[in-house]
């Protein structure tokens, strides 16, 4: 695995059937979308971030389904938000302890994964914004599918990151966002 540099990348803007920010958010630091899964590394010969404490600005029900649910290796389990509506610029946050670390990639797990009528009842993340701090952003476009996806990352001296929901896919039933599982590997 090599560490790319993003800076350079310009972010393009879609206009299609999400929702999205209003604020018309303009990073230059690269967006992504998932690594395909013929060619996802082996996961195994990397190293998972050690993640210190995880927080949200809002959450449905925090001992429930707060924003530890998203590291705590289970799918099954997830992130609920509790805002009004759609989850449009709700932040979570992650703290890798005292550690810095090389991120060279990191596993989302989408939507709510206990079943498949929840996975489509509730909202799931289009588009996020990690921000690893030291100006090492970029965004990231997930599929609406139910199922891992991995993106290759190049952040350097990181201690946390800071996930940012740009945009939704809507739930057939519920004006709310989940997020299942989030997994930052590094060398």
């Amino acid at each position: 695995w090599e560490i790319r540099d993003f800076s350079s990348r310009t972010v393009e803007n879609e206009s299609n059937n999400s929702v999205s920010n209003s604020e018309g958010n303009d990073f230059a630091t690269g967006e992504m979308s998932p690594v395909a899964y013929s060619e996802y590394p082996a996961l195994e010969e990397l190293n998972t971030v050690s993640i210190n404490g995880a927080d949200s600005d809002s959450s449905l029900d925090f001992s429930k389904y707060g924003p530890l649910e998203t590291v705590d290796g289970n799918d099954a389990t997830c992130w609920q938000d509790g805002s009004e509506g759609y989850a449009l610029n709700e932040k979570l946050y992650y703290d890798f302890s005292d550690t810095y670390y090389e991120i060279c990639g990191v596993r989302i797990r989408n939507g709510r994964t206990d079943s498949s009528s929840k996975f489509e009842q509730n909202g799931r993340i289009k588009k996020a914004e990690l921000d690893f701090g030291n100006d090492q952003r970029i965004i990231v476009n997930l599929d609406d599918v139910d199922e891992a996806m991995f993106f290759e990352i190049g952040a350097r001296d990181v201690s946390e990151c800071t996930f940012t929901i740009l945009e939704v896919y809507e739930g057939s039933k519920y004006e709310d966002t989940c997020l299942s599982e989030v997994t930052f590997y590094c060398k």
